[in-house]
């Protein structure tokens, strides 16, 4: 427990790295609360929350903490922690308007009072509707939702670029990629607007078979000149860099790789 405490402490002066991410999908929810002590209300927009919590006695000083993921299912990292805030109570109790990092399903809890922190609720994100195609004739390509629909895990021996549209295709725009312990990448699906449609592939591979060929790369090489023309999906999987653009030196690395030569990046 005192492990725990010190951690909570140390951690308080992430609060001040505070950041706010518009959610696009059907709004979140809070569970497992208690309504006579705690009341939680959603912004307009839903970038944040207030939380009031009337159980602490007067003058109190408490310590909110808000951690990315559900009951028996979460951590106490840099990466997991999504808030810290921290402030006395008063005769009417204590109020926090929260800015989480992201908005992520999390465990709310409040600390500094005697024994060990109370849970005060958990937020619930809604399951994304979103779509997704895997562009790989082989089967080599592995992607899956995870159980309550907020990560997309994807996995395979070359490089994967996961792309979404919310226009039918005429503009994509590309999902930043987190490395696994075991290889794979996750894919955060929450902040995705409710019905788009995601793409995998594998980077340079413009007729999606799995694999990047010699002519692959020549074309988009002569797309880099303006000689030949890529659909929009086709140039966003030829973007190994994420500049929105194909360049010569992506085609001369996406050639290496046909030959086995050059590994693209996630």
């Amino acid at each position: 427990m005192r492990k725990f405490w010190k951690y909570f402490i140390l951690v308080t002066l992430l609060g001040a790295l505070m950041c706010t991410a518009a959610f696009a999908v059907d709004e979140p929810t809070f569970t497992g609360f208690d309504e006579e002590t705690t009341e939680f209300t959603l912004d307009g927009d839903g970038e944040k929350f207030e939380v009031t919590y009337t159980g602490a006695t007067s003058g109190q000083y408490l310590i909110l903490m808000v951690a990315e993921g559900t009951d028996g299912a979460y951590t106490i990292t840099d990466e997991s922690i999504m808030y810290v805030n921290q402030d006395a109570a008063t005769e009417d109790g204590v109020s926090f308007t929260v800015y989480p990092t992201k908005m992520v399903n999390a465990k709310i809890m409040l600390g500094g009072g005697t024994g060990g922190p109370v849970t005060l609720g958990y937020l619930e994100m809604p399951v994304p509707d979103v779509t997704v195609d895997v562009m790989d004739t082989t089967g080599t390509v592995s992607a899956e939702i995870s159980a309550d629909g907020s990560t997309l895990v994807v996995e395979n021996d070359q490089a994967c670029v996961v792309l979404y549209t919310t226009d039918g295709g005429e503009t994509y725009e590309a999902l930043e990629a987190t490395k696994n312990d075991d290889g794979s990448y996750n894919y955060d699906l929450t902040q995705l607007p409710a019905g788009a449609e995601v793409t995998v592939a594998v980077k340079g591979d413009l007729n999606g078979d799995g694999k990047i060929s010699a002519l692959e790369a020549r074309r988009i090489l002569l797309a880099s000149n303006g000689n030949y023309e890529l659909t929009a999906l086709q140039q966003a999987i030829a973007d190994e860099n994420g500049d929105g653009k194909v360049s010569a030196l992506e085609a001369r690395r996406y050639l290496l790789a046909s030959n086995g030569n050059y590994d693209p990046a996630w």
